[in-house]
């Protein structure tokens, strides 16, 4: 949603590795697949990118704009909430790089609410949709 326009080449692919380790922390969903395979397109990156070539810490290096990391962390938490919540895994990798790229706790908190609001609204419209005849 907000990547195309705060990443640079370099953090994308970042990003992208950084999804690929979060993504594999368990069984990959295909509502997680689906995810992935659209933050590519907007990243305009191919699904041969997505495969990180370097350590976790060194890609979450990668990304080094406050709103380039802000977004990240949006977008990460919204791709580990996609299975309707965060494991004890996924909370603590996106809390280490809340911590490793200086995002507050009241931001990390933010960040948390705005994807459980979000995750809420798309559960709404989806209902309402299965509701249609």
């Amino acid at each position: 949603m907000f990547l195309h326009h705060v990443l640079d080449h370099e953090a994308r692919l970042a990003f992208a590795g950084l999804a690929y380790h979060l993504l594999h922390l368990g069984d990959v969903s295909a509502r997680e697949a689906r995810v992935v395979f659209t933050m590519l397109g907007e990243l305009s990156l191919s699904v041969d990118e997505l495969t990180p070539r370097e350590p976790f810490e060194q890609l979450a290096a990668r990304i080094v704009y406050p709103r380039a990391r802000l977004a990240s962390l949006l977008e990460l938490v919204r791709l580990a909430r996609v299975d309707r919540e965060l494991s004890p895994d996924e909370l603590e990798i996106v809390r280490w790089l809340a911590s490793a790229w200086g995002i507050s706790g009241d931001h990390f908190v933010a960040v948390l609410g705005w994807v459980e609001r979000h995750a809420a609204l798309l559960r709404e419209a989806e209902a309402l949709v299965d509701r249609a005849t």
